[in-house]
């Protein structure tokens, strides 16, 4: 067996030393550690539910979920709460459309927060974290268009009639309805009242503010009639001024053709006979 490992060798071109024999290559194993991951290889947003989405993203960041996600996003910004607390949102779709929101904590590591898709959803989203997420009109009144109350609201000052819905929210575990008050412009939500009574105070706000505006416009409708008035008894006082004809009955042909036949209605200094330069015409005066 040596002699033929030495003749294999040799005719390969080595020289191979009588005391080495020839061994099979060891194989190379490579351990690989660590967790798999639990999200699938790519998730399109328009495949899967909230409550799908909710329970793929749970735990993760807003980077490794965007990374994951195969759909392209329309809008992705971070919001502000009145409080002053922050979080980012990323929008699939169009606002009067389907749509998928995904919503993140804007502090890093921006965890995953909760996903919407339906205008139920993102009310109870808004509400959750006072957070105004988007609700077009269209999508509240696909859910809600057959219960909610409309009231139109005008506002005065802008020149803008809002419409404002009434929801009764019931629940079995609730002693009393939640009633709310969602408040649209430009065909998208900008405000809501969680009570009547929120609703009732900004409408008696508005309802004083547009009363003063129609006075404050009242008060100059007059004014600018009083305006006219006065520059129409100007005009008239002008053509019913009197005016005094002198007509001339003496003189030559050149006097009559060129003497003034009207003067303004300050009366004339009378001529004194015994001063009256020869030839001056006669003025008779007619009224």
């Amino acid at each position: 067996m040596k002699h033929l490992l030495r003749i294999l060798c040799i005719g390969f071109g080595f020289i191979l030393p009588a005391a080495m024999p020839c061994h099979a290559q060891e194989e190379i194993i490579i351990e690989m550690h660590g967790t798999p991951d639990n999200l699938p290889d790519g998730i399109s947003v328009w495949e899967k539910n909230c409550s799908q989405l909710t329970r793929l993203l749970r735990g993760k960041t807003r980077e490794y979920a965007l990374y994951r996600i195969t759909s392209v996003s329309s809008y992705d910004d971070i919001l502000r709460t009145p409080s002053g607390k922050k979080y980012a949102l990323v929008r699939y779709g169009s606002e009067d459309g389907d749509f998928r929101k995904l919503l993140f904590h804007a502090k890093d590591p921006q965890h995953f927060i909760a996903c919407a898709s339906n205008a139920t959803e993102v009310i109870a989203m808004q509400k959750k974290y006072d957070l105004q997420v988007g609700l077009h009109l269209k999508t509240f009144l696909k859910t809600y268009g057959e219960t909610a109350t409309l009231s139109n609201l005008v506002d005065e000052k802008n020149g803008k009639i809002y419409p404002a819905y009434r929801v009764v929210f019931s629940s079995p575990f609730a002693k009393v309805p939640d009633v709310r008050y969602f408040l649209f412009d430009d065909e998208m939500l900008v405000r809501t009242f969680a009570s009547e009574d929120a609703f009732f105070e900004f409408m008696n706000k508005l309802s004083k503010q547009n009363k003063e505006i129609s006075l404050a416009r009242e008060q100059q409708q007059k004014e600018k009639l009083a305006q006219e008035e006065k520059k129409r008894q100007e005009r008239l006082k002008k053509q019913n001024r009197p005016v005094r004809k002198a007509l001339v009955s003496g003189g030559t042909v050149e006097d009559r053709m060129y003497m003034p036949r009207a003067v303004n209605a300050t009366p004339l200094p009378p001529l004194t006979p015994g001063k009256t330069p020869a030839g001056t015409p006669e003025i008779r005066t007619q009224f």
